[in-house]
């Protein structure tokens, strides 16, 4: 691990944030965490890709404690709710942006006043709601929005992020998971079997069946510039998710990418902390493309995305003073390009080259461009 990498996560350590409860009766980081004090944010994000076509269905449900405030474990938090829905193949992301002024989290039926307990093996059921709005629950989600979206969901079995996460569902960030840092990134499921229904203004009721991407963030800060990716195959089980950015730790940036990609060939898990781990990265936000280089030893693998820029819809992102509109733009009409290399003395070998349509990219904050969103 280089001096940077080390230096950038002792700086991490000094924040506290989702330091495991022996008493928790939970399984996973899914269920809400306990906030202590502002600035801190929770959010929970769902995208479901239909079986039989392109359609993507995607809703994040957050809330928010703004700086300097306490806790009350029984009181409401403002949040924010965002709908994205899109028909793929090149078309347009529409977007739904509500700020409730008054969200509740629950796990187990209580009030949350601890962090779950990854290591413990028990499950417990979380509810997170909004007045006027609707609720986010680990077992699905409804929200209605009189004239404009009703939409539930209901997710079937989740797909852990990787099995051999030393019996623990730890994540994205494996080892980094149980460090008190200021930010969080879990992902419940790659793949849950999911129900749908959506109603669009006055339009007809649609159902469907589709695959569901389960994840969540939470913490204190959030990146100052972030890209994030997500594609799955609904014939043969194969996922590629990324995350990350530049995380500000006072003068210090630190440029944290994780990413995951498994296929029935090829099973990959990418930290920039992992000893000698080399990430590069290129990006045209304007043009809607990022692009991803990872190498370690032996092994190497690129990551090409890009979507048309008319394809992007805005997203809120989170602030140290909430929720910001249009701060982010997502496509759920992107392609991701994944290859995958097997390094050796005399050069390198493709393993596995394959491409994820109607894939998600999204930029944000530093990494946005305005022309992404503005009206076409």
């Amino acid at each position: 691990m280089s001096v940077a990498r080390i230096i950038g996560i002792s700086l991490l350590l000094n924040v506290s944030c989702g330091t495991p409860q022996t008493d928790s009766k939970v399984a996973t980081a899914n269920p809400p965490h306990s906030p202590h004090k502002g600035p801190w944010f929770e959010g929970w994000y769902a995208r479901v890709i239909d079986l039989g076509g392109s359609r993507s269905i995607a809703v994040i449900a957050a809330s928010h404690l703004p700086k300097e405030e306490n806790f009350v474990p029984n009181g409401d938090m403002p949040g924010y709710v965002g709908v994205l829905y899109s028909e793929g193949n090149g078309s347009p992301t529409q977007s739904w942006t509500f700020f409730p002024d008054k969200t509740r989290i629950q796990s187990d039926g209580k009030w949350v006043t601890q962090n779950p307990n990854i290591f413990s093996k028990n499950d417990a059921p979380f509810k997170w709601e909004a007045d006027g709005l609707g609720s986010f629950r680990s077992d699905g989600l409804s929200l209605h929005v009189p004239g404009e979206i009703d939409l539930e969901m209901k997710f079937g079995e989740s797909k852990s992020w990787e099995a051999s996460d030393f019996a623990f569902p730890l994540g994205p960030e494996g080892y980094l998971a149980v460090l008190p840092v200021p930010l969080h990134w879990y992902v419940e499921s790659l793949a849950s079997p999911t129900s749908y229904s959506v109603k669009i203004g006055q339009g007809e009721t649609i159902e469907g069946r589709g695959l569901a991407h389960l994840e969540k963030n939470w913490g204190q800060v959030f990146p100052k510039a972030w890209n994030w990716l997500q594609g799955l195959s609904v014939t043969d089980d194969a996922q590629i998710v990324l995350g990350g950015g530049a995380v500000g730790l006072g003068p210090v940036n630190l440029n944290a990418w994780l990413a995951g990609y498994r296929s029935p060939k090829e099973n990959w898990t990418i930290r920039f902390s992992d000893p000698l781990t080399k990430i590069t990265t290129e990006q045209d936000p304007c043009a809607g493309e990022f692009h991803f280089r990872a190498k370690r030893p032996g092994l190497e693998i690129e990551i090409d995305a890009k979507a048309s820029p008319d394809t992007f819809g805005p997203v809120a992102v989170p602030t140290q003073d909430g929720f910001v509109a249009n701060n982010g733009a997502e496509s759920f009409s992107a392609t991701l390009v994944v290859k995958t290399y097997r390094v050796h003395f005399n050069g390198r070998e493709l393993t596995e080259e394959r491409t994820f349509p109607n894939a998600a990219l999204e930029f944000g904050a530093g990494s946005y461009c305005a022309l992404l969103t503005e009206p076409k």
